[in-house]
């Protein structure tokens, strides 16, 4: 309506008038017209920077000398802090997606090369069956619990998706449980 942009502009006007002490007020303007009219224009005051007050960096200047300087600590983060059961969760959830995309990978190239004269997968399958069982037997844990963590905690994942589990004690409960049935699927993969 006509009243709503007329005050709109006489507020924008406004914003080119410099109030007392060199201070420039600015109007903050509501959205919309309805709620202009309830609250009218509310004003916030800012200051101009002086030239020599710039701490950012320039061009020949190192940022750890910039701040041994200025005498600023260095941030310790992992450092200090001691490890807790969510964080060493979440970091062995990426590491065995990592480890995953790396294996599978290797091994889509290796199985990959017997179209250009390389290997077979029974050259692979008659090599492994070479080492002892409790060697064959340990490979089959090593690669399968990657697997069922990765697939367990993905679960768990969907299931904070969905807003459930952020008790601190359901995170606990579900962390451990996420272990523990890795471990249990991994030892009954590893058992066939």
């Amino acid at each position: 309506d006509q009243n709503c942009m007329r005050s709109k502009m006489s507020s924008l006007v406004m914003l080119a008038l410099r109030g007392p002490l060199g201070v420039r007020t600015l109007p903050l303007l509501p959205r919309s017209c309805a709620a202009f009219a309830v609250a009218g224009p509310r004003w916030i005051q800012t200051k101009p920077a002086n030239a020599g007050e710039w701490v950012g960096l320039i061009e020949k200047q190192d940022y750890n000398k910039k701040n041994e300087t200025r005498s600023r600590p260095v941030s310790p983060h992992l450092t200090i802090y001691r490890p807790q059961l969510t964080s060493v969760l979440s970091v062995t959830h990426r590491g065995t997606g990592i480890g995953l995309t790396v294996g599978m990978s290797a091994a889509g190239i290796a199985l990959g090369t017997q179209a250009f004269g390389g290997p077979p997968l029974e050259y692979w399958l008659t090599l492994a069956q070479t080492f002892p069982g409790w060697m064959i037997g340990g490979a089959k844990f090593a690669i399968a619990w990657p697997f069922c963590y990765h697939f367990a905690n993905g679960l768990r994942h969907l299931a904070w998706d969905a807003g459930h589990g952020f008790d601190l004690k359901v995170l606990y409960q579900s962390g451990w449980g996420v272990v523990g049935v890795a471990t249990i699927a991994s030892a009954g993969i590893m058992s066939m």
